[in-house]
């Protein structure tokens, strides 16, 4: 269940036009798509496998302090930002973008009280 609506956020995403106005290629879409391989259902999981994790962190090059952001949060949360993460194309260093949007989701995220 996980891993079918994490593929439907990707395909989602990929289906709107980019800023030149043209759907992506579907070579841009699976190159871009997310690393996540859990078929439980968000917020049904006690944990995120390790691999699963390291994956991730190794396929957007994050540093410590962004590699810890991750595993602080909630496995639902965990599998959100990573079904989600989409930073432009044109950033090679996104440990910092990545670090923010980790706290934007969680605000989002949490209800107020």
């Amino acid at each position: 269940n996980g891993k079918f609506i994490m593929f439907c956020v990707s395909l989602e995403k990929s289906s709107r036009p980019s800023t030149s106005g043209h759907l992506l290629a579907p070579a841009k879409f699976f190159a871009r798509a997310p690393i996540v391989e859990s078929a439980v259902a968000f917020g049904e999981q006690d944990s995120i496998d390790e691999s699963v994790l390291a994956a991730f962190c190794e396929r957007w090059a994050l540093n410590g302090d962004a590699s810890m952001k991750l595993k602080s949060m909630a496995p639902a949360m965990q599998q959100l930002v990573m079904a989600e993460f989409n930073p432009p194309t044109h950033m090679t260093e996104v440990n910092g973008k990545f670090i923010s949007f980790c706290v934007s989701m969680e605000k989002a995220r949490t209800p107020e009280g």
